[in-house]
């Protein structure tokens, strides 16, 4: 019983709680009004008509490995989307759960960054096609396998247990290699774990050479997990859809090298403040049409429950004698440079396929970059010296998230409604 009563005294449980409560009321309202969406239609039909191994014929033209998501998801799933929107929101869940780990493990005495970044993490308003869950399946179950492949990677560096070392690193590499197979672009993700890697091996105070034969040592078995990966995307695997073609994407960077890389600069440059900044307003401005003030006022309800939940969690968690800074003085270097680093490297493999960040159509090029952008976030938010006015900075952004994924479900649910009166 004194187990029991110390596991939900925990921290670990405690915050658990808070970003259930949090992701379920924005994912959660409107799940059971969602129906098919865009490719979901023939996703469904193909599987319904032929059976669920007609997924390895649809995505054998450029991601063949999806089928592993899909084949499975038919099976114990079936056509019904509900169940895919539930099994959305739980690799939601998972993901933000992965990321406040890594940061606890990397970062064990920021306690109000780690939650703050976790926080916004999960409610990241720039990524608005959840609820297109049959066809997103890949891209969140793939989110929540790398993200749980870089805490393992910090879990097996940190853990003293030669068997549990080799079991980390182990399941962090087959993880990495599973989330890659899902979606390519994501391979920025992998900038997040050997950041974390370098972090940790520098901190030390040795000389140069050690901190490098120690970042070598941690880091090598994980080359595996791009490197592998890589071999096969580029040298072996042969997609036959143009937007997941390399040599054609690429074809462009021969005849005309500097007009191609002024186009790369400028479009990282206009995704990175998408990424950082539009994505807390535009699209809520977008969706905010046709909402009536009745809805409004419910949307205001569950933004409410929010913060009230993050308030409660913020005060049980703190521990004043955890809070003081760390021995070094440089942490708030370390996630600056850490969220420039994701932000560049998880937008670099989209617009180098000609693809960029639009909130309409192409929100999913926002999530390995809303990393970076949430850590930057909390950054700047740590540097308020008034706890008080970081409190309300911090509120506002949950506020605003929290109110564009009420009106991206409303959106998504008359959509569905449109659909079903026709």
């Amino acid at each position: 019983m004194e187990k029991v009563k110390a596991i939900l005294r925990s921290d670990g449980f405690i915050l658990s709680v808070l970003l259930f409560i949090v992701a379920g009321l924005l994912y959660l309202p409107f799940i059971s009004r969602f129906g098919y969406f865009n490719d979901d239609w023939y996703l469904m039909y193909s599987a319904g008509a032929k059976g669920p191994l007609v997924f390895r014929e649809i995505f054998s033209i450029d991601r063949p490995l999806r089928a592993l998501v899909m084949i499975p998801a038919y099976y114990f799933l079936g056509p019904n989307p509900l169940y895919y929107n539930l099994s959305a929101f739980f690799f939601r869940l998972l993901s933000g759960l992965c990321f406040l780990w890594t940061l606890r493990m990397v970062w064990p005495r920021q306690r109000w960054m780690t939650l703050s970044a976790a926080l916004l993490f999960l409610t990241y308003p720039g990524f608005l096609s959840q609820p297109n869950a049959i066809d997103y399946q890949s891209h969140l179950s793939g989110l929540a396998a790398g993200m749980l492949s870089i805490a393992l990677t910090v879990k097996a560096i940190q853990s003293e247990n030669r068997t549990g070392k080799i079991a980390f690193y182990l399941f962090s590499i087959l993880l990495g290699w599973f989330y890659l197979s899902q979606i390519e672009w994501y391979i920025g993700l992998e900038f997040f774990r050997f950041a974390c890697i370098f972090i940790l091996a520098y901190r030390e105070k040795e000389s140069l050479w050690a901190r490098m034969l120690r970042f070598s040592r941690w880091a090598y078995p994980l080359i595996l997990v791009p490197g592998v990966f890589l071999i096969w995307r580029v040298f072996i695997f042969k997609s036959e859809r143009g937007a997941t073609d390399l040599n054609l994407q690429f074809g462009d960077v021969l005849s005309s090298p500097l007009t191609v890389l002024l186009n790369w600069s400028r479009t990282l440059g206009n995704d990175s403040l998408d990424v950082l900044f539009s994505a807390w307003f535009i699209p809520l401005r977008r969706l905010s049409f046709r909402i009536t003030n009745n809805e409004w006022l419910v949307g205001l309800g569950i933004a409410a429950l929010v913060l009230a939940a993050v308030w409660v969690a913020f005060s049980l968690n703190q521990k004043p004698e955890v809070e003081q800074p760390d021995h070094r003085t440089g942490w708030k270097r370390e996630v600056f440079w850490l969220g420039v680093g994701l932000i560049v490297f998880g937008l670099l493999p989209v617009i180098l396929v000609g693809r960029s960040v639009d909130f309409k159509s192409f929100s999913r090029y926002s999530l390995i970059a809303s990393i970076g952008a949430t850590l930057l976030w909390t950054v700047g938010l740590s540097a308020i010296a008034n706890p008080r006015a970081r409190t309300v900075l911090l509120s506002l952004l949950l506020l605003s998230a929290s109110l564009t994924h009420y009106a991206n479900g409303l959106a998504y649910a008359r959509a569905t409604e449109a659909v079903r009166n026709f």
